[in-house]
């Protein structure tokens, strides 16, 4: 009997939440009315998949925003090279990847830069993929590079 009214308690409070909540859905993505929310992903959740799995992941779920980092292994079809690490191709094939499942990434994080020359890359792979921002725990002496790129 107990767990009886657990279940219904919970049900009733998953009913109320669902019916209160002010967002409306358009398609099978889920847009609030008020604000402009951008629900998505670290691609760091799909870690053990290669980049095209981890997308094709994001977009079963309706994911429309990513964030990729920079010491993910692409997969084979990257020729098991890192983010840091993409050559021309692999930038064309993460491109067209994520343009196929109208995915965008929004940010990217960093994780080691190895100095002025390592921000510098992602910063340019941030205008490559048009991110907004790029996500990461920079040491002190970084915070001058960082700024001079960001300006």
């Amino acid at each position: 009997m107990k767990k009886s009214i657990i279940i219904l308690a919970a049900m009733v409070t998953i009913l109320f939440s669902c019916h209160s909540n002010k967002k409306s859905i358009t398609g099978n993505r889920i847009k609030p009315d008020e604000k402009d929310w951008k629900i998505g992903i670290a691609l760091y959740s799909f870690n053990k998949h290669p980049f095209i799995k981890a997308i094709a992941m994001a977009d079963s779920a309706d994911i429309q925003y990513v964030e990729g980092f920079s010491f993910y292994n692409l997969g084979p079809e990257f020729n098991n090279l890192t983010f840091e690490n993409i050559n021309q191709e692999g930038v064309e094939l993460m491109k067209s990847t994520l343009e196929s499942k109208h995915i965008k990434m929004t940010s990217i994080y960093v994780n080691d830069t190895r100095g002025a020359e390592g921000w510098k890359r992602y910063f340019e792979l941030g205008q490559i993929f048009n991110v907004e921002y790029l996500v990461g725990e920079p040491n002190k002496e970084s915070w001058g590079i960082i700024d001079s790129l960001a300006s």
